[in-house]
């Protein structure tokens, strides 16, 4: 089943870097991470978008619903980036960076293959 259209077009960067790599320009970069406090059991997910010159676009820091998996709790928060992205609008292209192996591999296909995790994203 193919995603529905869109309006923004994300390319995926399937490699681990140690050190930031400016897109080219006007490409905008939306790093995303998840995390969970234990003590307090609150997850949530943070979003940076950034420039071609490393300039700080727009953030956005949210809660997500308790989840006590890791995987789930990324996989939570890259819809959840997703979803912001699109509603914002900020540019055509942008480059998604993220340490959640199975969410590129996901958003790299162009169909799903059924499984939770398509599902979810």
């Amino acid at each position: 089943m193919a995603r529905p259209p869109t309006s923004i077009s994300i390319v995926i960067e399937p490699y681990f870097a140690t050190k930031w790599f400016s897109p080219s320009e006007n490409i905008f970069k939306c790093n995303i991470d998840a995390s969970r406090d234990v003590a307090s059991g609150i997850t949530g997910v943070n979003m940076l978008v950034q420039n071609s010159h490393g300039s700080f676009i727009k953030g956005r820091s949210s809660k997500l619903c308790r989840q006590d998996d890791p995987l789930m709790a990324k996989t939570l928060g890259v819809r959840k980036a997703l979803i912001w992205l699109q509603q914002q609008l900020i540019a055509t292209l942008i480059i998604i960076e993220m340490d959640n192996l199975l969410g590129i591999q996901v958003l790299e296909r162009d169909c799903g293959n059924n499984s939770y995790f398509d599902v979810l994203i």
